[in-house]
């Protein structure tokens, strides 16, 4: 018998991406961008680094049968994270990016906070995604760090009739 997630995504035509701080479920990602770049203003205030220091910055276009159904950049203090050239290789990274950085930084990400809301797509983010500039989008950001400061800093954006779905256990109050 199918709950209600099930049945939408059954009779419906929309495509299914998980993305959550562990593990993120994405189809055929090419990785459009990889390089060392000095960080933008908002970018270093939010990983806590200098203005203008490198950071590792990761661009990716998700598809899903040949279609665009997400644009991702990631965005990770380089200092951290220098001798992993993976970061800095078109490839995508076998066991994912926070994998990747854990291994690289020997910190783990013990706190994730997420930020999602839907809006127009500007220009590059319709020409990824093959949209009208303005068109609706679902956009998020996410920034994973562990009691040292911040691990990684995410954006991405999707086209409409995407399904998002989070899974979690949530703490028995004490009471």
């Amino acid at each position: 018998m199918l709950d209600g997630s099930d049945a939408l995504l059954k009779n419906s035509s929309v495509s299914t991406i998980k993305i959550g701080l562990f593990s993120v479920t994405r189809k055929i990602s090419p990785v459009t961008a990889a390089e060392s770049v000095q960080a933008p203003n908002y970018v270093a205030e939010l990983l806590g680094i200098e203005i203008g220091e490198l950071v590792i910055r990761r661009e990716e276009i998700t598809y899903r049968h040949a279609r665009p159904v997400m644009l991702s950049v990631d965005w990770i203090p380089a200092a951290n994270v220098m001798e992993a050239a993976e970061l800095t290789a078109r490839e995508p990274v076998e066991g994912g990016l926070l994998g990747l950085v854990e291994r690289a930084t020997g910190r783990g990400a013990t706190h994730g906070r997420d930020h999602i809301r839907g809006r127009a797509s500007d220009g590059r983010e319709a020409d990824a995604l093959r949209l009208p500039v303005g068109g609706p989008v679902l956009a998020g950001v996410h920034l994973w760090s562990d009691e040292n400061g911040p691990l990684i800093y995410g954006e991405w954006v999707m086209p409409p009739d995407q399904v998002i779905s989070y899974e979690y256990e949530p703490e028995a109050s004490a009471g």
